[in-house]
């Protein structure tokens, strides 16, 4: 290859001719260097404070760490344990002690099961349940009639129900509605407007 930077060396090879930017001279030499040492290739990643050590590579969509390793792509946290530690025996996860998604510091992790790791989010209230999420909120969100999108009243999901039970079709109730047939299958099984008697 021609020398673009005869300055930089390959990581790989020890080669000159690295482009800006790049760490190796060719894709041969980079594919080779990824699979020769993926602990280097890993800590590379790491930017290591006085605290937490943060994953500065790829996120997944849940905001954790990921990392290429023995050939699938793994969450950065599991791959430092596995290199500080060895493998995660089966039926066990990688947890936090510091709760920092995006941090890999060996010390600031644990194994233990996902009812463990459930108990530990319980414990510091971390879990996505209470005020902020789950049953708190449905309180919060107007139902039925009271509801932005509502196309029915209480009134008429009565109606719904009582016509339902004497016999009426249920195709009858969504055209005279206008709704569709399955919302009246849910609203007569109480899938539906379920605070309605």
């Amino acid at each position: 290859m021609v020398a673009d930077n005869p300055t930089k060396l390959c990581e790989h090879c020890g080669g000159p001719g690295v482009r800006p930017g790049r760490r190796c001279c060719s894709n041969p030499c980079r594919y080779a260097a990824r699979q020769r040492d993926p602990a280097k290739r890993f800590w590379q990643r790491v930017e290591k404070t006085d605290g937490c050590w943060l994953w500065r590579g790829a996120r997944s969509t849940w905001g954790y760490g990921k990392f290429s390793f023995r050939g699938e792509s793994l969450h950065a946290h599991r791959v430092a344990w596995e290199l500080t530690n060895g493998p995660v025996p089966a039926g066990l996860d990688v947890c936090h002690h510091c709760d920092v998604r995006l941090c890999v510091r060996p010390d600031h992790l644990f194994l233990g099961t996902r009812a463990d790791n459930l108990r530990d989010m319980d414990q510091k209230g971390r879990r996505s349940t209470g005020e902020r999420h789950g049953a708190a909120q449905r309180g919060k969100v107007a139902h039925g009639s009271g509801h932005h999108h509502h196309k029915l009243t209480e009134a008429q999901v009565r109606l719904i129900r009582t016509e339902s039970a004497a016999g009426v079709s249920r195709v009858v109730l969504a055209e005279r509605f206008h709704i569709a047939a399955t919302t009246i299958t849910k609203i007569v099984r109480r899938l539906a407007w379920k605070h309605v008697e």
